[in-house]
């Protein structure tokens, strides 16, 4: 049996906090509209209960950053983990 590496990622939610205030002004309802997904999915994975590894808001996040011309490296962090082959 071999492992190997599968790339994870989660959303840094105090950067992503920091995105929506001085892009959309504090509102939360514009970026979820702007990424595509609801507004209380979004508040949900943003709060402190959440661990935040929705890949669904993760992939949103990498093509708006992308589409906007901005390093969605600042709004995810990428983890490693190994899976049994």
């Amino acid at each position: 049996m071999t492992q190997r590496g599968v790339r994870k990622m989660e959303i840094e939610k105090d950067e992503i906090r920091n995105l929506i205030k001085e892009k959309f002004k504090g509102n939360l309802t514009r970026f979820a509209n702007e990424i595509g997904v609801s507004r209380s999915y979004l508040s949900r994975n943003l709060s402190k209960k959440w661990t935040g590894k929705s890949p669904k808001i993760c992939y949103a996040i990498m093509i708006y950053c992308t589409k906007n011309k901005i390093d969605y490296n600042k709004y995810l962090f990428f983890f490693n983990t190994s899976v049994n082959k």
